[in-house]
């Protein structure tokens, strides 16, 4: 018998970490592509991990690539750039690029604009939610900025442990950070500053790329008969039927020639990799 490694995953010509099996599951749907082989690492963090520790092993680096949701950052690298080996979507999470009103309006029998006013009022309804969402996000950022990374190798005993912290940035970036944050006035204007954003996405329809997607597509679930059609056995958990929805929704997509560009696009550069000179 011998033992099974990571690398034992590596299966395909191209090998694809996403951060969930939802993402798994729509790609590997959606793309039909025996070339690149999709594999859920379990978070954004794990999927970039496995992409470095790829790219420090010279039988893999060009062998393993990522793909992760945008959330509430900033667009990642460009697509097109040859080193680019970690691709952000450009949406918020892969539940946004399901949010086809003709695909949706079809499998639940109703207007697509019936179902496309309803999301806008349930993001509306949900802003400050949203806002809230985003603050924590900025928060987090801010209390782990320049937050030390793995320690050197040559550290001998305490003192040496301890000078090494002692040179840390954190501790006046923390303390930065921490004092602007226990002030309640700053805290106000970041959530004015958060509103003003929100607001601007929903009357611009940025909300169907910026607002998280899953929980719109709960919210039409839970609303509009049709579209929640999971198996009643053993009383499916909301992400068993989060996940029966999405299926259903790509098989539709696929009937009727409706990938997302993105996502076309995305397994576009994929396949370029995966026909690209080995080094």
């Amino acid at each position: 018998m011998t033992a099974t490694t990571i690398f034992d995953l590596y299966r395909g010509r191209l090998n694809v970490w996403v951060e969930d099996d939802m993402t798994r599951v729509i790609l590997t749907e959606l793309w039909r592509d025996r070339m690149l082989h999709v594999i859920s690492a379990g978070g954004s963090e794990a999927v970039r991990y496995m992409v470095r520790a790829a790219a420090s092993n010279p039988s893999l680096k060009d062998l393993v690539f990522g793909v992760v949701d945008r959330d509430h950052e900033d667009d990642g690298p460009d697509w097109s750039l040859p080193n680019t080996t970690t691709f952000v979507l450009p949406v918020h999470e892969i539940e946004n690029l399901l949010l086809d009103f003709e695909v949706l309006g079809a499998l639940a029998d109703r207007p697509p604009g019936e179902l496309r006013a309803m999301a806008r009022a349930y993001v509306r309804e949900q802003r400050w939610w949203a806002v809230g969402k985003m603050i924590l996000r900025e928060l987090r950022r801010a209390m782990t900025s320049d937050f030390p990374t793995d320690p050197p190798e040559g550290l001998r005993d305490a003192g040496s442990v301890a000078a090494w912290l002692e040179k840390q940035p954190y501790w006046v970036t923390h303390a930065g950070h921490f004092s602007a944050w226990n002030g309640t006035e700053y805290r106000r204007g970041k959530i004015d500053e958060l509103g003003v954003v929100i607001g601007q996405d929903f009357e611009s329809d940025a909300w169907l790329s910026r607002f998280p997607g899953k929980e719109i597509l709960r919210y039409l679930r839970t609303h509009v008969a049709g579209l929640d059609r999971a198996p009643p056995r053993g009383r499916p958990t909301p992400a068993v039927r989060d996940m029966d929805l999405a299926k259903r929704i790509t098989r539709r997509m696929i009937e009727e020639e409706r990938v997302p560009g993105p996502l076309v696009e995305l397994r576009k550069h994929l396949n370029r990799k995966a026909a690209g000179p080995r080094k």
